[in-house]
């Protein structure tokens, strides 16, 4: 009976994630990204977009050009726009409350499978000497003027394609955004911070 609820919600939150999780492609490289906002904001990685330009492929399956309209490389973030309206919007949670040991689902666009679900557990949030350790000849200039604290480490498996996707936690709250892989483990950048970047970059 449990196991039939929980099995229930998942498919529900999975669902929910699936519509909110885009694929990113351009002349120099692709990922994902996460739709912020229902008139056609998108957030997705710094360096999962090479160019102005791109071309966005939403859960429906539509295929709509996207600009570049604002970047922040070092905080490895960018923020795009697509020509689309009433698009499903995410609920954010709050990455600071994140324990370790707590369930965490992934959503992206790995090796051309679209809408890919993974789940794992949080690992740690890691401090500025810690995200200094495992950034270390990953991309040295990722996250090189973020506040300590301000990256969501988990033990969740994912691979090229995932970047710019979504990280939630068990009720489908959106509490990162996926950049990274090191040694197995998942580096997000935190809801907090994704907010932040959205507000400062729309104003």
């Amino acid at each position: 009976m449990i196991l039939n609820q929980f099995e229930t919600a998942l498919a529900a939150v999975s669902q929910h994630l699936r519509s909110i999780t885009v694929e990113i492609a351009n002349y120099q490289s692709g990922g994902s990204g996460v739709i912020w906002s229902s008139d056609g904001l998108i957030v997705t990685n710094s360096h999962v977009v090479g160019g102005s330009k791109v071309q966005v492929r939403l859960a429906t399956g539509d295929v709509v050009a996207g600009a570049v309209v604002a970047r922040d490389r070092h905080q490895d973030l960018a923020l795009l726009k697509v020509d689309a309206k009433h698009l499903p919007t995410p609920t954010i949670g709050n990455a600071e409350a994140l324990r370790p040991g707590e369930l965490v689902l992934a959503m992206g666009n790995p090796w051309g499978f679209s809408g890919a679900l993974t789940a794992g557990i949080i690992h740690s949030q890691g401090g500025q000497e810690g995200i200094n350790a495992v950034m270390d000849g990953v991309r040295p200039t990722a996250f090189s003027q973020s506040p300590p604290g301000s990256v969501v480490v988990a033990d969740i498996r994912l691979a090229p394609g995932n970047s710019g996707g979504v990280l939630a936690n068990a009720r489908g709250e959106v509490v990162g955004i996926n950049t990274a892989i090191f040694q197995g483990l998942a580096l997000a950048i935190p809801s907090q911070q994704v907010t932040a970047f959205v507000r400062t970059m729309t104003r």
